[in-house]
């Protein structure tokens, strides 16, 4: 909203400020269901200090990862393990993805080894998380934290058929770029996505993740963070718990 906007709604309605909006969904009701969603994480039927003991395990697992600028075949066979816990088939393909005779450069053509240092290495001058931009004593516009043609490329490097890691896809090559560049990158996820479609954040589309959801996708869940004031993996983990609760649907009137 402009200005001009916020001032003739005042006039308008001089005992209401207009209601602060992501996406035509409150602000404080989306971040209030964020973190209320964020604390059932990874089980919204478990006990509170079960989940929130979870949550620290898997924070300090993938907290070995953060900063890294190259990875071993066995970090990455972690981080496999890690995604694809209760998955085993999919876990056996990413697996065969990463194999010895995979890992090294062959005939020119670049490794598993090189092509996650080159994924990694997109974002040497990257700017951080877009911030809230204050006016006055409210807050009335918020800065985007738009997604850019890096950030696309340091996806497909790794996930696009033909070029990228063998069955790896956008979901493994997030997690690889989200460990490592935890205040950059999120996960891929197919749930996270439906959620964010479903709040109507982001327009409808094929169920599956593909790559032409990133860009616009990260741009979402960057924007969620920056206003929410929580992290990526936060958001990623609340959204993932929101696919699932009915309360995930647009607020009236949008």
């Amino acid at each position: 909203m402009s200005r001009r906007g916020v001032r003739s709604a005042r006039v308008a309605h001089p005992s209401h400020r207009p209601e602060l909006t992501f996406g035509g969904v409150a602000i404080a009701d989306i971040c209030g269901k964020l973190r209320a969603w964020h604390d059932q994480y990874p089980d919204p039927s478990g006990q509170a200090d079960q989940n929130a003991a979870a949550r620290a395990a898997e924070d300090e697992r993938l907290s070995r990862f953060a900063g890294l600028q190259v990875l071993d075949r066995n970090q990455v066979a972690e981080l496999v393990r890690w995604k694809f816990q209760s998955m085993p088939h999919r876990e056996a393909l990413a697996m065969k993805g990463i194999s010895p005779q995979r890992w090294h450069a062959r005939d020119g053509a670049p490794g598993v080894a090189d092509l996650i240092r080159i994924a990694l290495a997109t974002d040497d001058d990257y700017d951080a998380l877009a911030t809230m931009a204050a006016r006055g004593s409210g807050i009335d516009h918020f800065g985007p934290a738009m997604a850019t043609d890096d950030d696309y490329d340091a996806l497909a490097t790794m996930a696009a058929r033909g070029s990228g890691i063998d069955h790896f896809g956008p979901a493994m090559s997030s997690v690889v770029l989200a460990a490592c560049r935890p205040t950059r990158y999120t996960i891929a996820d197919s749930r996270a996505l439906h959620a964010l479609r479903a709040l109507g954040l982001l327009p409808q589309g094929q169920p599956s993740f593909r790559l032409d959801d990133w860009v616009p996708y990260l741009t979402a869940c960057r924007n969620l963070a920056s206003q929410c004031r929580l992290t990526l993996r936060q958001v990623d983990r609340a959204l993932w718990i929101a696919a699932s609760d009915p309360d995930s649907q647009p607020t009236a009137g949008t």
